[in-house]
């Protein structure tokens, strides 16, 4: 699990540990609230990463019914009759170990500026009430939520970037991605509460699935298969693999109106061209020095497939894409998945 999801369950649990303390295990507010954040931890578990993981917590209400069980809990009384008032430490006691189980980059960001806050408020309150309603007066839990989802989307698009150096070479052509994570970052920046803060990251998520399923089918259509067939003619130029690729291009030609210079002119094939095939392949081609030379070598493989053919019938008027309900030309595709319109403004 990582350790963004580990502080927040961290966090959750502090505050139910107060809770058994006060009531005890065998309470029956407690016994359904420590089931269902056994279910809780359990789905952190499940989840790649701190995103998926509020992403799938806030599809499913876990917020919502763990707020409500938690609640419960806090207005019961012992079976044995005493008070159980929390104190201040209790109610700072999950804080501090969220706080302990965040990295030292976080600490020194945003989201460690907002629990050195908390813990300043809790030196000065009286009662864990006062504590809490001094957090909810200055936005602390929302800035705590929203803080840490702008550091974890922060930290995914460095990887992104550093990709290249942790492969080697390659880098990963994921402009939906990139999108996702830039619009997510400006809308936690501007949240003003958790409801929001959910809200926002669920919907940015769905979001960027159907980019990203629209792109992958893109790819694939456009060039990936082509791709994929022209690599399996030149290591195996029988006449069935020749076919096939013939037949990816004319179906390019015709459906997407372009041959081969107009399919290597489009911004979002040349991305994954350069930024993942070429550098994926490169070693194998040390006569080769730039992806321009290995798209040349290429062309001389297609020329073999279209040797003594009849020349690709390019419709050129085709020459365009749907996408988010637009019809945009084909040189667009790459911006428009970088910089798609905001379905949610």
């Amino acid at each position: 699990m990582d350790e963004g999801s580990r502080g927040m369950l961290d966090s959750y649990k502090s505050g139910i540990d107060n809770y058994v303390k006060k009531l005890g295990p065998a309470h029956p507010k407690i016994v359904p609230l420590l089931a269902f954040f056994s279910e809780f931890e359990k789905l952190g578990e499940a989840s790649a990463d701190y995103g998926a993981f509020h992403a799938a917590a806030s599809a499913q209400n876990f917020y919502g019914r763990l707020t409500n069980l938690m609640t419960e809990a806090a207005m019961a009384q012992p079976t044995d009759g005493s008070s159980g008032v929390p104190t201040v430490a209790d109610a700072a006691k999950g804080y501090h170990a969220a706080y302990a189980s965040i990295s030292a980059e976080a600490k020194s960001g945003a989201a460690g500026k907002a629990y050195e806050r908390i813990f300043q408020i809790e030196k000065e309150c009286d009662s864990a009430i006062q504590f809490m309603r001094r957090l909810a007066e200055e936005h602390l839990l929302t800035d705590i939520s929203r803080l840490q989802l702008i550091h974890e989307f922060a930290r995914a698009q460095q990887q992104i970037k550093d990709t290249p150096t942790l492969t080697g070479g390659a880098g990963i052509s994921v402009p939906a991605t990139n999108a996702y994570l830039k619009s997510t970052i400006a809308a936690m920046q501007r949240a003003k509460s958790i409801t929001e803060v959910e809200y926002l990251a669920v919907a940015r998520a769905e979001i960027a699935q159907l980019a990203t399923l629209w792109d992958n089918g893109f790819c694939n259509a456009i060039y990936h298969n082509f791709g994929s067939a022209l690599s399996g003619y030149k290591m195996a130029p029988t006449e069935e693999n020749r076919q096939r690729t013939e037949n990816l291009a004319r179906f390019i030609a015709d459906y997407f109106g372009c041959g081969w210079q107009e399919l290597h002119a489009i911004e979002r094939v040349w991305d994954f061209f350069t930024l993942t095939l070429w550098p994926t392949v490169r070693e194998k081609y040390p006569d080769i020095k730039s992806a321009e030379g290995f798209r040349d070598y290429l062309k001389e493989a297609f020329d073999k497939v279209m040797k003594d053919k009849a020349p690709l019938a390019v419709n050129a008027a085709n020459q365009t894409a749907r996408f988010w309900g637009a019809q945009i030309p084909l040189a667009q595709v790459y911006q428009k998945l970088l910089n798609p319109p905001d379905i949610l403004a």
